[in-house]
């Protein structure tokens, strides 16, 4: 006696790809008019934004920025210096297709300003940026029993 299993073929996706890329970047960047003079800088926080994912045959690509905010001093006090970092990434893998799903996010490392001078900045920020892509396939999965009724095999569903 030999059962033969009824099977069936479902799409899904298969990951081809997980991986953490790292870009860092700089910007120099001049102090606005309107704004005083840097004597140092206190803090620096960003905060990064994805906004382009693609897969290629062969490779992912990434594009976004990173939203930075400083807190120079100036002797009369502390105020905001906001500056914009972009950046892109190439991911590369053999095994992505341009049919792939593509999920991605990325988060900020590091992040410093320097003053070069009174009037001009220098930003650096480090992104790690985490990459998985998924190939459409199928998957064949057992839904039941060829012939149950002659064999006498019960099924229960929920």
């Amino acid at each position: 006696m030999e059962l033969e299993l009824k099977r069936m073929e479902l799409g899904c996706y298969q990951p081809v790809l997980d991986t953490t890329a790292y870009r860092e970047e700089t910007l120099e960047m001049i102090v606005p008019a309107t704004c005083p003079d840097i004597l140092r800088i206190v803090d620096t926080e960003g905060r990064a934004c994805l906004r382009q994912r693609e897969a290629m045959d062969g490779s992912v690509q990434l594009a976004g920025s990173v939203k930075l905010t400083a807190l120079p001093d100036d002797m009369e006090g502390i105020w905001k210096l906001e500056g914009e970092v972009p950046f892109q990434c190439v991911v590369e893998n053999a095994n992505v297709t341009s049919r792939c799903a593509v999920v991605a996010s990325a988060r900020v490392v590091a992040a410093e300003t320097r003053a070069i001078n009174p009037r001009k900045v220098l930003f650096r920020v480090s992104v790690a940026l985490c990459v998985q892509a998924y190939a459409p396939g199928t998957a064949d999965f057992c839904v039941g029993v060829e012939d149950e009724e002659r064999w006498g095999v019960q099924q229960w569903l929920e």
